[in-house]
């Protein structure tokens, strides 16, 4: 698998980053009616907010085998974020989450998931997923069940 992967990468047949793998260059050409789509499906994740869409939910727009391509691109865009298995968030969002969370723990230690989920306004459902993420990523750090400044944000007020 190495072997063929190495050879892939150094005759230009294969593409990859960030433990994504396509056969190919690393732009991807696409007709103007997929991206038209793309764009379509970005926006309804865009759309969602705070309270991301479940990729189930985005299967009612779209074919499975489509939506697993559309939502592999806009990943590849860093346009969207998958939260675990919850669903996808748009990076905009994320944005927002982290630049709340800079701004809370400038002046606070801890958080709690009550204060995320009214920060956010949003419910359990969508504040555990979003938290477990940002645990995931350093930007928050789980203790018992609080949440400290994690090495993102601590790092960031130096």
């Amino acid at each position: 698998f190495d072997f063929i992967l190495g050879k892939g990468r150094n005759e230009g047949w294969l593409f990859s980053r960030e433990g994504l793998l396509r056969y190919g260059s690393a732009e991807r050409a696409l007709a103007s009616d997929e991206e038209n789509s793309l764009l379509k499906l970005e926006e309804l994740i865009l759309a969602g907010g705070f309270e991301f869409p479940s990729e189930n939910e985005l299967a009612g727009e779209y074919k499975r085998e489509l939506l697993t391509g559309y939502l592999h691109i806009l990943r590849e865009r860093k346009s969207v974020v998958r939260i675990k298995e919850a669903g996808y968030i748009h990076s905009e969002y994320i944005s927002k989450i982290t630049g709340i969370l800079r701004d809370y723990f400038a002046d606070e230690n801890e958080l709690d998931i009550g204060k995320f989920k009214k920060m956010l306004g949003v419910s359990r459902k969508f504040a555990v997923p979003i938290l477990e993420h940002l645990d995931g990523i350093g930007y928050t750090k789980r203790v018992g069940n609080r949440r400290i400044a994690g090495p993102e944000l601590a790092g960031a007020e130096e």
